[in-house]
């Protein structure tokens, strides 16, 4: 009878990771969101020597040298974007990461799990909880968020890399000198990955700082540590101040305040004194959140800036969505807890700690220090946030012993949500597959998501828009200074000279005028799609097809 329902969960296990992979797979015919183009242009030190924001407004620090450690990973970025230089590459490698990240969380249920039926078990909630609404769509948005969980679940495989079916190495078994400083460089270069890619990597610090401590045993694994853990700290407060710096916007007041209304611990950095710091800490208090978060998947009614089609759900049904994913995430949170409730009377009989509980309690603190600083909240957070509370989940319902409370709940929990995941899938096919499909016969921005553009016939794009820039006598687009492109035409003109674009300059209030702007940083011009210009320029710009392009004198 056992060995019946071990063989009916295996095929359930399989059948969700069929599915969950279709699912990203079919990721390919997802458009392409704003803010996977605009942060690519953010960080083009391989091309240009330094970061920026979309336009040079906030004054010097908008042009920030990264250190010399974060360079590897804008060299890697500016090869593989100059190589592959069209939308769908942008797809396809959000999707790859997507497959690589659900390959390691995979391996690491295979460490962590005791038995074959835990790791099934495991398994299935991991991907069912993956699965949930709009996940698998936001999983394969090609954002700094991927490399930064891939980084940090990498360095839980080389934590966990000694356990064998659950249980971790025995006492004795020291690692030798050699594997020690191995797996602490390992751990201190992924590290230095992730606070390349965003400030929210600063919040898993101390995941790393475990990673390095649990990775290694014995006398020869001090020094590695110790040194490792020493040069991540120092690193670390540099990647405080160089992504700090960037947000400070001395130069323009009202980006300022964007700035500080949406990332609180920004605000505190730059607090004078008590009067300022007092608020502030409160406001952090009051930003707490984990459900929020866990609950972003649901699909929206108008999501924003129509990331996804609106008004494909109804208000009433998008809530309802949001009470299942909050109540699942609150069964598996409440599951975790009672799991890990034995953990300090099982740490002190066996005079040691397991490293399951502390990365479990590091990953939640993560979530929970990223969401006290955030004042604004967009959807791909989730794409941070959740994997992180997966991983939390999973580690936690690792260590459970006989006898936990509701202990005997859990595998049939996982079965439901491995099937309302496989469910989910489904239903947002039917919600949002048809009008998806239709768009990737768009060319460009699309109709019903204007920030987003089409993925395919790029080919005929780049004709037009090269077309547009010899009009106005840009005819080596490599060459030129200062171009103002948008979501389209970057990739065309991406090995062009400090790019601006087009959503720091005609999206909302800019501080200044833009023509007397682009004077001023001595741009060569505006290569962009017709409709992202304001009226009284596309006027004066010669026009091929949907590009509009003006460039001195016609300024």
């Amino acid at each position: 009878m056992m060995e019946t329902g071990t063989r009916a969960l295996s095929r359930l296990g399989a059948a969700v990771l069929g599915v969950f992979v279709l699912a990203i797979l079919s990721g390919i015919f997802q458009p392409i969101y704003t803010d996977e183009v605009g942060w690519r242009l953010q960080e083009r030190a391989g091309f240009d020597g330094v970061d920026k924001l979309l336009t040079e407004v906030c004054g010097p620090n908008t042009l920030a040298r990264p250190p010399f450690w974060m360079m590897p990973a804008r060299y890697y970025s500016a090869l593989f974007n100059g190589l592959f230089a069209e939308p769908i590459y942008v797809r396809l490698s959000g999707i790859l990461y997507a497959l690589i990240f659900t390959a390691t969380i995979l391996m690491l249920i295979g460490r962590v799990a005791r038995t074959a039926g835990d790791r099934i078990s495991l398994s299935i909630l991991a991907l069912g909880l993956l699965s949930l609404g709009t996940m698998p769509i936001l999983l394969v948005w090609s954002r700094p968020e991927q490399p930064i969980v891939l980084a940090f679940a990498s360095a839980l495989l080389i934590a966990f890399g000694d356990w064998n079916k659950g249980e971790p190495p025995a006492p004795n078994l020291d690692t030798a000198s050699r594997t020690a400083w191995l797996r602490s460089l390992a751990v201190l270069l992924l590290a230095s990955v992730a606070l390349s890619y965003h400030v929210k990597a600063l919040f898993t610090v101390p995941i790393f700082l475990a990673c390095i401590y649990f990775a290694s045993r014995g006398r020869a694994a001090h020094i590695p540590r110790i040194v490792t853990a020493l040069i991540l700290v120092a690193i670390t407060a540099w990647a405080a101040q160089y992504w700090i710096h960037r947000l400070e916007c001395p130069n323009a007041p009202e980006v300022r305040a964007m700035f500080v209304g949406n990332n609180t611990g920004a605000a505190l950095v730059g607090a004078t004194g008590w009067s300022q710091i007092s608020p502030l800490l409160a406001k952090a208090f009051e930003n707490l959140s984990l459900f929020q978060y866990l609950g972003m998947p649901a699909p929206r009614t108008e999501p924003i800036s129509s990331w996804l089609p609106a008004h494909r759900v109804s208000l009433h049904t998008s809530f309802s969505w949001f009470l299942v994913l909050v109540a699942l995430w609150g069964i598996a949170l409440s599951l975790s807890a009672f799991c890990l409730a034995g953990a300090p009377r099982r740490a002190w009989r066996q005079r040691r700690l397991d490293a399951r509980v502390v990365f479990a309690a590091l990953l939640i603190a993560g979530i929970l220090g990223w969401s006290a600083s955030q004042g604004f909240r967009n959807p791909y957070e989730a794409i941070f946030v959740v994997p992180m509370a997966v991983l939390a989940v999973i580690l936690a319902l690792a260590t459970r012993e006989e006898g936990v409370p509701f202990g005997g709940a859990i595998q049939p929990f996982t079965v439901v949500v491995g099937l309302l995941g496989m469910g989910s899938v489904a239903i947002m096919a039917a919600i949002y597959g048809p009008v998806t499909l239709r768009s990737t016969g768009e060319r460009g921005y699309l109709k019903e998501q204007p920030f987003s553009i089409s993925a395919f016939g790029y080919a005929g794009l780049r004709r037009d828009m090269l077309a547009a820039a010899r009009k106005c006598g840009i005819a080596d687009p490599d060459a030129k200074y200062g171009l103002t492109l948008d979501d389209v035409t970057y990739f065309t003109f991406m090995k062009s000279r400090m790019p601006e674009h087009t959503n720091g300059m005609f999206l909302g209030d800019m501080p200044v005028e833009p023509i007397g702007y682009l004077k001023s940083v001595k741009s060569e011009g505006i290569v962009a799609s017709c409709k992202r210009l304001p009226p009284e320029l596309q006027a004066r710009a010669k026009r091929e097809g949907q590009f509009c392009c003006i460039a001195p004198p016609s300024w």
